[in-house]
């Protein structure tokens, strides 16, 4: 059945890559969903494929795997010791069973790849002794792992906040007009912690021209859409970059550019003669206070992450062994 259900997968992800083309980059999705699929499809395979097939006989144990085409027998004097871990996912709790062998090597059982687990465990255990060198060396390896996982977090945290902190202020010589008459009255849409107040034009009707939550807060909204109305003409200013990307089209856009926010345009200007809606300079104002917080913050989070990772990494690493040594082979 799991392999009907694997070669269902790779047959959708056929599927999927055969709708891409690249000469159409708005069929980008088909291809990354694909590729996505087939990762995942191949995991799978590879995890069915190390999946033993236990046979018990009264003096040994016979492995298969690969469809016969592996097999190993390990008679059960050959069994030095053994360790089983407990974890926990958000799928429901699941055990591991290390045996370990007089060659010093070890077998690796998952209890969500067998239906007997409980079977098998008893029996390969029976009047065998745990080997906790090999507990200890378990342990120290999940809490490097989470250590160096903490480090990574706080790198990326620390990265983002310095990013963040060169974020340069739009000029004038950064954002172009748009004119264009309104399709539709100008609305604002509410979210659970957000509004955004949508211009669309019947020029470009493939995009949405917006007005952010952040930037709302410096915007004459409510005399914007008094004022403008369904039909009515109106300019605005984008950013340059997006303005030749998307309405003068004399820029490629990327693969980013086709996967996020494809349809929408961020406005940063509203202005006429004698009234600023949203004035250039505001939108800075808020956009400055935005990234000021967004440094604070990651930068925060990023150097105190770090500094945990390191701290605990120094500790873990001088703590010394066991000094049982029943297993020294490394652990995979």
């Amino acid at each position: 059945m799991s392999f009907v259900i694997l070669l269902i997968m790779f047959g959708y992800c056929i599927e999927l890559l055969s709708k891409y083309d690249t000469k159409n980059p708005t069929t980008l999705s088909f291809l990354i969903v694909g590729i996505t699929l087939f990762l995942l499809a191949t995991y799978l395979l590879v995890l069915f494929l190390k999946v033993f097939k236990i046979t018990f006989y009264s003096n040994r144990i016979e492995l298969v795997q690969f469809f016969g085409l592996n097999r190993r027998s390990i008679v059960l004097t050959q069994i030095d010791s053994w360790v089983i871990r407990k974890n926990k996912s958000k799928y429901g709790d699941y055990e591991i069973l290390y045996i370990v062998l007089s060659d010093k090597s070890h077998l690796k059982l998952s209890s969500y790849l067998y239906t007997n687990f409980d079977f098998i465990k008893r029996k390969l255990k029976n009047n065998k002794p745990q080997n906790r060198f090999l507990r200890e060396q378990l342990d120290r390896k999940e809490q490097t792992q989470f250590t160096f996982f903490f480090i990574a977090i706080g790198c990326v945290f620390i990265w983002y906040a310095v990013d963040a902190y060169q974020d340069k202020q739009i000029t004038r010589t950064d954002i172009s007009i748009v004119k264009g008459h309104l399709l539709e009255n100008i609305e604002i849409k509410k979210s659970r912690r957000s509004r955004t107040l949508i211009i669309k034009l019947k020029e470009y009707p493939e995009y949405e021209f917006k007005i952010g939550s952040l930037f709302l807060r410096e915007t004459a909204s409510g005399y914007l859409r008094d004022t403008y109305k369904k039909g009515d003409e109106l300019k605005f200013a984008i950013e340059t970059t997006d303005y030749e990307k998307k309405i003068a089209k004399t820029q490629s856009l990327s693969s980013w550019d086709y996967i996020f926010h494809y349809h929408s345009i961020a406005i940063v200007e509203v202005t006429e003669d004698d009234f600023d809606y949203l004035s250039l300079e505001n939108y800075n104002k808020a956009n400055n206070s935005n990234t000021l917080g967004i440094m604070l913050f990651f930068g925060a989070f990023g150097v105190s992450f770090t500094a945990f990772g390191f701290v605990r990494l120094r500790k873990k690493l001088l703590k010394p062994l066991s000094a049982n040594s029943r297993l020294r082979k490394t652990i995979n």
